[in-house]
């Protein structure tokens, strides 16, 4: 069943065979787990238990010759060895005491993570499966745990959700760096060569979305007054600052969702200050980017150097929340930032944005990527 739509994943044709397509429906459709050597396979129930799901450019069913999926426990090592694709399922060190896990013969939900924006759960399924990005496709049986505070190192693994609570150990390579070169306390940061502002958009605190833009210096102003908390993070008002597409926007405390990350569920950025230098960057720990695609390839953005800038040479905007939604837990409970749909064009005085530091390069006026920080 799809996480977000509800909806389940069912043979297109009452007679199977003459059709094996698969189609989304609100009608519940049962599969069953069946054992395939060292792994087992998704297979429709009796009378059609020969019929099993196979996943390759497309999702369809097959006689007999369903994909094999393996089972297997979320550790550090298992993680590693997916990674690196080293990973033999048929060996008893890495496989799960499935026995004591679940019935063979369960039905089971089949949850389709939608990254891709679609509300075909079947096309959504082909993307994720035959894309190059990292994947998690995640078979819960039992109670789908929806929350989830780890975040998975990058895998393909299919098989049952740990019980709570889950393993914190992530690896290095996902582990959040602190916010450095910010002094301690509160203060506040101004464009170099202006008397504008980090300030919050119309002051609205409470809710979540709002972004950061420029503004004149107010009178004991609390929402142009940053610092960094415990936790290392950027922070103002009782949120920290987390970056959508070009965007500085509030993010207060919230419930996590998995698989993580995602455009919701994600470590904050890393924030950093050159003394020297003036410049402020960004270290992101999933994409910031949001869009219909979502996730890019690392490439495109995981080792690029951001940059914080005054004027920033793209247009600026505050996401809407239907934008990010399908990521969210229960939309009714979220309460999201009425300026949602706020522009600032492209050079505005007041735009404050995040972009490759190349493209500010480019320009012939670089001064607009650089900050003073004032403490107060």
């Amino acid at each position: 069943m799809s996480k977000y739509n509800g909806t389940y994943v069912a043979a297109k044709n009452p007679d199977l065979s003459l059709d094996g397509a698969l189609v989304s429906t609100n009608d519940p459709f049962s599969w069953k787990i069946s054992k395939d050597g060292s792994g087992y396979k998704l297979v429709l129930t009796p009378p059609n238990s020969d019929l099993g799901l196979s996943l390759g450019n497309a999702a369809i069913l097959s006689e007999g010759q369903g994909t094999r999926l393996y089972i297997l426990e979320n550790t550090p090592e298992n993680q590693a060895a997916i990674k690196n694709g080293k990973l033999d399922p048929s060996s008893p060190t890495t496989m799960s005491s499935t026995s004591k896990r679940f019935d063979v013969g369960a039905n089971i939900n089949v949850i389709i993570n939608d990254l891709s924006g679609s509300a075909n759960a079947l096309k959504d399924l082909q993307n994720f499966i035959t894309s190059d990005s990292v994947k998690n496709l995640v078979i819960y049986v039992g109670n789908h745990q929806a929350m989830d505070s780890s975040i998975p190192g990058p895998s393909s693994t299919i098989g049952p959700s740990p019980s709570p609570p889950y393993s914190s150990n992530l690896g290095a390579s996902l582990t959040r760096q602190e916010c450095t070169g910010f002094p301690t306390g509160y203060f506040r940061i101004r464009a170099a060569g202006t008397q504008h502002y980090w300030s919050v958009h119309y002051g609205e605190t409470s809710h979540d979305g709002n972004a950061i833009c420029l503004w004149h210096l107010g009178n004991d102003n609390v929402t142009q007054l940053f610092f960094v908390n415990s936790k290392g993070e950027l922070c103002t008002s009782g949120a920290h600052i987390d970056v959508m597409s070009h965007t500085l926007i509030l993010a207060h405390n919230r419930p996590p969702t998995f698989p993580s990350p995602n455009p919701w569920s994600h470590p904050a950025p890393t924030f950093s200050y050159s003394k020297e230098t003036k410049i402020m960057t960004a270290k992101f720990y999933a994409d910031p980017l949001i869009s219909d695609q979502w996730p890019r390839p690392e490439k495109e953005w995981k080792d690029k150097e951001f940059v914080i800038t005054a004027r920033a040479p793209t247009q600026v905007k505050i996401h809407l929340f239907n934008e990010i939604s399908r990521w969210a837990p229960n939309s009714r409970l979220i309460r999201w930032t009425c300026r949602a749909g706020d522009v600032w064009p492209a050079n505005e005085w007041n735009n404050l944005g995040v972009v490759e530091k190349a493209d500010i390069m480019k320009l012939n006026d670089t001064e607009r990527m650089k900050w003073e920080i004032e403490q107060v």
